[in-house]
């Protein structure tokens, strides 16, 4: 196995990348789970959350399986089809990387037309919605035909457009998409009949989605020093680590609302555990006793969505309590 030094930080980006991705796998099952549990049946957002996770695994596969061995982090030379074969799968690499974001945010937006029973919001929602889709073809387009034909791929050694400018606008809009994310929730959740506190915890849950932001300022930093040094596919190693983090990111914090009422229901079982065996019951009355609660709950979790809003699609704004 290639060990890492100053000259090879590929390992460094296969461990990075692998961690990253096991990750993203077990906290999309677990809201996946949670949701079809509660609710018994499948929702939009679900199927695009999966799709998000389903080019993920792909990507990291073809940063693992492909650029590592080809050069991707290594200072020495490289033969000429390694620096074909690296620019091919970096190629692939964006090419996933695109459509992988935006459905993590459009994930987020389908859940918050399900919350809100405004039909000003869903009009809103549904434009947002409209621009990431147009953003992203637009993009992935792009990329398609970055360099000019019969090879697309040669990002370095093909004549092509200013990948720099690309990804930095690229960016710019990912991040103001983004901060979007986290004023919307704000704006759904601000007509709807439920307390300020349980107002405050549910824009706090989309709120987690600042962390894309800080994560897409850093890559598109690396990314331009990184493309303007003479050893690219050296210096790119740590944008690709950077990029893993935003694509992560993404995913993950389009899961957090559904996972809030996983987190919920583990730190009440385990408090009214802890109260059971305060009152002397044994080891056997307090697993009997925690299976009877969670049977009832099963039994009613279909009418339950899994962020408890108390609000449906025919239920009427009021005032804030």
């Amino acid at each position: 196995m290639p060990t890492i030094s100053g000259d090879n930080y590929g390992p460094v980006v296969s461990i990075v990348t692998w961690f990253l991705l096991v990750a993203t796998i077990i906290t999309v099952i677990t809201r996946t789970a949670m949701r079809w549990v509660l609710t018994r049946k499948g929702h939009l957002d679900d199927a695009v959350i999966l799709a998000a996770a389903g080019l993920a695994i792909a990507q990291s596969v073809v940063i693992t399986a492909g650029m590592v061995p080809n050069g991707l982090g290594k200072r020495h030379d490289l033969s000429a089809s390694q620096r074909v074969l690296f620019q091919k799968y970096y190629y692939a690499g964006a090419l996933l990387y695109i459509p992988c974001i935006c459905a993590s945010n459009l994930a987020v937006l389908f859940l918050l037309q399900t919350i809100t029973p405004i039909a000003s919001h869903k009009r809103l929602l549904v434009a947002t919605e409209a621009v990431t889709v147009v953003w992203a073809t637009t993009a992935e387009l792009a990329m398609a035909f970055q360099c000019k034909l019969p090879t697309p791929w040669a990002v370095l050694d093909g004549q092509c457009f200013d990948l720099i400018a690309f990804w930095y606008c690229f960016g710019v809009i990912q991040f103001l998409l983004d901060i979007n994310l986290v004023i919307l929730p704000w704006i759904v959740v601000r007509h709807v009949q439920m307390s300020r506190h349980r107002k405050r915890v549910i824009v706090s849950c989309f709120g987690t989605r600042l962390t894309v932001v800080v994560a897409v300022v850093a890559q598109l930093s690396l990314f331009n020093s990184a493309l303007r040094s003479e050893q690219a596919i050296f210096g790119l190693w740590s944008e690709i680590i950077c990029t893993q983090v935003v694509e992560t990111l993404s995913v993950m914090t389009a899961c957090v609302p559904h996972l809030k009422r996983f987190f919920d229901s583990i730190e009440s079982g385990m408090l009214r555990n802890d109260d059971l065996r305060r009152r002397g019951l044994a080891s056997d009355d307090v697993y009997a006793a925690t299976m009877s609660r969670q049977a009832a709950s099963l039994a009613a979790g279909p009418a339950k969505e899994i962020i408890e809003l108390n609000t449906h699609p025919n239920e009427l704004p009021g005032p804030s309590a």
